[in-house]
């Protein structure tokens, strides 16, 4: 029986994919849909994906929250942080902030960083689980490690603000940083407030421009007016290196996001099996 779903499983991927075969989401959907009635973890959570998309059956979140629910009651990861999301946002299912908290922490106990990070802002909010801004850093800092960045943001923030963790300005320097050589326009807006008030990181105007203006670029209001602040105190020449620095750090942000190799994630559709103060947040 294990043998019949995992090939039924693989030609769904590969009609998916088109790998040999003509490409097709019906026909993928067709065969995802035996092996997941076979129990299959990895066709369940498949199928439960194309109902939500629409992709191959007609969209019904109901029913993907269904299949996805079978998934996640196998123990599949990725499975339990999509259910998580639909019990968050009342997709296919009545919305139950609890129940969101319970599947987010199945795949966090399991790694999943997207998960880890969601159940992190839940304990930060207090939605679905009593405010606990201990676990919020302990999950925060589990995502953070993985690479998430919005994490990195907020791990900052309880340094900054000394929530769950004791307040260590160096700490909070140290994510911010993080976060914002990544692209991240809160963690530049707060990097850049600390090279302006100079208490943590040496005064360094020129460094602020620059932060400030990356992160005023992405859309930040605050950072848009606190730059117009640090111009008042720096000379043209100063402004026009922060300029240049600025632009150098996006040329260079947006080719390592060109050469970065794609993730490639286990029993997801298209992978066969083997035979703060001013410290600001993302947190609402």
């Amino acid at each position: 029986m294990q043998e019949k779903a995992v090939n039924l499983y693989n030609l769904g991927v590969q009609h998916f994919q088109g790998d040999g075969v003509p490409k097709s989401a019906s026909e993928a959907a067709r065969y995802f849909q035996q092996a997941a009635e076979l129990g299959h973890p990895g066709a369940e959570h498949n199928l439960g994906v194309l109902y939500l998309a629409g992709s191959g059956v007609t969209n019904d979140a109901s029913e993907a929250a269904k299949w996805l629910g079978k998934s996640a009651d196998h123990g599949l990861p990725e499975a339990q942080f999509k259910l998580a999301s639909l019990y968050a946002t009342g997709l296919g299912v009545t919305q139950d902030l609890a129940q969101a908290a319970q599947w987010a922490r199945k795949a966090a106990e399991q790694g999943h960083a997207e998960a880890e990070y969601n159940l992190a802002t839940l304990y930060a909010s207090g939605k679905g689980v009593e405010q606990d801004f201990a676990q919020a850093a302990h999950w925060f800092r589990r995502a953070a490690e993985k690479g998430k960045v919005t994490a990195q943001s907020n791990l900052g923030v309880l340094y900054a603000k000394g929530q769950g963790v004791p307040q260590n300005p160096d700490e909070a320097i140290k994510w911010f940083r993080k976060a914002a050589e990544q692209g991240h326009p809160s963690a530049q807006y707060n990097l850049a407030r600390a090279y302006f008030e100079g208490k943590v990181v040496a005064k360094d105007c020129v460094e602020a421009y620059k932060w400030f203006l990356l992160a005023a670029e992405q859309g930040d209001g605050d950072a848009a007016k606190a730059r117009l602040d640090v111009s008042q105190e720096i000379s043209p020449s100063q402004i026009a290196e922060a300029i240049r620095r600025a632009n150098a750090f996006t040329a260079q942000l947006q080719a390592n996001r060109t050469n970065q190799m794609p993730s490639v994630q286990t029993n997801l559709i298209g992978v066969q099996e083997p035979k703060a103060s001013e410290k600001r947040s993302d947190v609402p």
